[in-house]
C-alpha cells in the first residue's frame, strides 16, 4: 500500500507542476476553502478523541493554519529567490539563490495536537513544491481517520495519508525530508532509521521547559503561568513543565496560583487515554502535593496538581505532558545553574521586571524559545518555532517552513569577458590586501 501511494504521488510529482509558485499557491487556496468546508468534521473529531471544546479547539487547531495559509499565498512569490552580496574575486557577476521542492516529504504527526501539527508543516511542504505524505497518530483515532478523508478528498495527487503501525516500513523509504513531531526518545529512532537511507530530518521534540519566576506582580505571573501549563489539559509541548521561584515569591505564587485556578475552572480537554492518565498519577506517588483539584480515570479528567518534588522525582526528570505542576524554591542564580545543568529545554519563560536580569537569561541559557512575562505564545506569528539539542534540531514556521521544505541552490551568474584572477598570479598578493 506504501509503495503504491509512493509511486502515486511520485508519479505526479515528476509532471513538474508543483515546482510552479501560481500553482502552489493555487493549492493554498483551494486547502483553506475545503478545509473550511469541513471545519465541523474536524471539530466534532477533536470533540471525540480529545474532549476539546469547540472554541479551544479551533484557535489551536484550526485558526493558525489558517494565518499560515494566508501568509504564504501572500508571500510565497517574493520568497523564491535571495540575493547575496558578490566579493570581489567574482566580480563581475551576480550572486543569488533559487529555491526549489526537495520532493518527496514524510510528515510524522503527534495525538496532543493532532489537526495543527499535521496540517502546519503540511502547508510548509505544499508551499515549497512537494508532495507529501502524512502519517497522523493512531492515539486519536477519529481525527486521523476525518483527516485522511479530508486532505484525499481534496487531492490525493500532492497528499497522502497512511493510517496505523506503518513507521518502520516508512522509515525504510528513502525521503527527501522526514518531518517528526514527537518525544527525544521516539525522534532519535526516527534520525537512526532515517540515517540509513541519507534522508535529512527535522525534529519538533519536547522536553522539560521551566518558567522562573525573579519578581514581578504575581498575580499576573500565576494568570500567565496556568495559560500555558492548562491550555489542552496540560497535553503540550512548550507548557510551562516546572517553575523556579524566588523564596520571597513562593508563599504568594502558590496562593495565586490555586486563586486563578478555581477562578478559571476545568476546560473540558481530557487526558487522551489510560495510560497516559495512568502514568500522569504514578507522577503524584510519594510527592508532597500542596494543591489538588479533580480526578476521574473514567473520563478522562485531570485537574491542576501544586507539587513540591523531591531532589531525586521522577516528575523532575521527565516531561511531565500533563497539568501537575511542580513547584521549586531557588535564588536566580540557582535557577540558571539548574537549567544548565539539564537538557536544552524547548521553551523558556521568565518573570522578572528587571532587564538585567533577563539579558542574564538570554545570555547564559540555551532554549529553542520563550517568552519574557508570558507562556507559549511565542509560537504565533511569523518567527521560527524549533528546538535545541535534546529538544529538536531544524525549525519551522512562517518563511522558515518555506525554507526548510525547500532546497537553496546557490547561483553565481558570472559575465562574459571577464578576465580570471587566478591567471594574474602575480597581483594576487594586492587583490588579498583589498578583500
Amino acid at each position: 500500500m506504501i509503495r503504491t501511494s509512493l509511486k502515486s504521488l511520485d508519479d505526479f510529482y515528476s509532471k513538474g507542476l508543483t515546482k510552479n509558485p501560481s500553482y502552489r499557491i493555487f493549492l493554498l487556496k483551494s486547502l483553506k476553502k475545503t478545509l473550511k468546508a469541513r471545519e465541523e468534521e474536524l471539530l466534532a473529531a477533536l470533540y471525540l478523541d480529545l474532549n476539546k471544546p469547540r472554541q479551544e479547539a479551533f484557535l489551536t487547531e484550526l485558526l493558525l493554519v489558517y494565518k499560515e495559509i494566508d501568509l504564504m499565498v501572500k508571500k510565497l512569490e517574493g520568497w523564491q529567490k535571495k540575493s547575496y552580496r558578490t566579493g570581489i574575486l567574482q566580480q563581475p557577476a551576480r550572486a543569488y539563490s533559487v529555491f526549489e521542492p526537495r520532493g518527496r516529504v514524510l510528515i510524522l504527526s503527534p495525538w496532543n495536537y493532532p489537526v495543527h501539527l499535521s496540517l502546519l508543516p503540511l502547508v510548509g511542504a505544499l508551499a515549497a513544491g512537494n508532495v507529501v505524505m502524512l502519517r497522523p497518530s493512531s492515539t486519536t483515532p477519529e481525527t486521523s481517520r476525518v483527516l485522511k478523508e479530508v486532505l484525499e478528498d481534496w487531492n490525493s495527487r500532492v497528499v497522502q495519508v497512511v493510517l496505523g503501525d506503518v513507521y518502520d516500513e516508512l522509515l525504510e523509504e528513502a525521503w527527501d525530508l522526514v518531518f517528526f513531531t514527537g518525544s527525544p526518545s521516539v525522534g532519535r529512532i526516527v534520525a537512526s532509521k532515517a540515517g540509513k537511507t541519507l534522508s535529512p530530518t527535522i525534529l519538533e521534540l519536547g522536553g522539560k521547559s521551566p518558567a522562573l519566576v525573579v519578581d514581578g506582580d504575581m498575580k499576573k505571573v500565576a494568570e500567565r503561568i496556568l495559560i500555558g501549563k492548562l491550555l489542552n489539559c496540560g497535553q503540550t509541548c512548550i507548557a510551562p513543565d516546572y517553575v523556579l521561584v524566588t523564596r520571597d515569591n513562593k508563599t504568594r505564587l502558590v496562593e495565586e496560583l490555586i486563586s486563578a485556578y478555581e477562578a478559571m475552572g476545568d476546560s473540558g480537554v481530557r487526558i487522551v487515554s489510560e495510560r497516559h492518565f495512568d502514568r500522569l498519577e504514578a507522577y503524584l506517588e510519594d510527592e508532597e502535593i500542596i494543591y489538588e483539584s479533580l480526578r476521574d480515570r473514567t473520563t478522562g479528567a485531570f485537574g491542576l496538581y501544586l507539587v513540591e518534588p523531591r531532589s531525586d522525582s521522577r516528575v523532575m526528570e521527565e516531561e511531565i505532558f500533563g497539568p501537575i505542576l511542580p513547584i521549586v524554591e531557588m535564588e536566580f542564580d540557582e535557577m540558571l545553574a539548574y537549567v544548565k545543568a539539564g537538557h536544552k529545554p524547548l521553551a523558556l519563560y521568565g518573570f522578572t521586571e528587571d532587564d538585567r536580569v533577563w539579558k542574564k537569561v538570554l545570555k547564559e541559557l540555551s532554549f529553542g524559545g520563550g517568552v519574557r512575562g508570558g507562556t507559549i505564545f511565542h509560537l504565533v506569528g511569523e518567527m521560527p518555532f524549533g528546538g535545541v539539542g535534546d529538544s529538536g534540531y531544524g525549525s519551522y514556521h512562517g518563511r522558515r517552513s518555506f525554507e526548510a521544505f525547500s532546497h537553496e541552490k546557490a547561483i553565481l551568474d558570472k559575465k562574459w569577458g571577464y578576465t580570471n584572477p587566478m591567471k594574474e598570479i602575480p597581483f594576487l598578493d594586492k587583490i588579498s590586501k583589498l578583500l
